[in-house]
């Protein structure tokens, strides 16, 4: 037998079905190819559906994979470039507000009124930092790059935070 348009239509549905060999997939194909269950069975064969099956899903697999693939490197690449936009932003804010002292210590140019927000600032960039690594596939517990201010001779990187347990820790001392 010799295979025909017809023939390559039913298989081409009979992989759009799922390619598995049930009666519920071989009376669907017959039923669009107008012809009996028993003729459906013999072109399976015949035609060596099981294989070409394979191979088609296998190459379609590939080709999902790839996509989604690209999708996911496109995605991380918007979130790195919005984290550098963030970061960018907050590095300039800190770098309008800090000087250095006469022993090359970090100093503030502007009074601080909510240490904690400033806290959550700084605290901000080195969480943007982390995210980045994360999303390079680096290693996000390398050594600490904290960002240490002096406000009156008090460290802000003493400060909680923001998590809830760093909160209830400092209300009950």
């Amino acid at each position: 037998m010799n295979e025909e348009p017809k023939h390559e239509e039913a298989l081409e549905y009979f992989i759009s079905l799922g390619a598995k060999l049930s009666d519920d997939t071989v009376t669907k194909v017959s039923l669009q190819c107008h012809c009996s269950g028993r003729t459906i069975k013999r072109w399976y064969k015949a035609f060596n559906w099981r294989n070409r099956a394979d191979i088609r899903l296998n190459i379609i697999a590939k080709k999902v994979e790839k996509k989604n693939d690209t999708n996911i490197v496109n995605r991380k690449a918007k979130e790195l470039a919005d984290l550098d936009a963030t970061d960018t932003i907050i590095q300039a804010m800190l770098n309008e507000i800090v000087t250095k002292d006469e022993n090359g210590r970090a100093r503030l140019k502007v009074k601080i009124d909510d240490a904690r927000g400033f806290a959550q600032v700084v605290g901000a960039s080195e969480k943007i930092k982390k995210l980045k690594q994360s999303l390079l596939g680096e290693d996000t517990e390398r050594e600490d790059h904290t960002v240490r201010f002096l406000l009156d001779g008090i460290d802000i990187s003493k400060f909680p935070k923001g998590n809830k347990d760093s909160e209830n820790e400092q209300e009950d001392t």
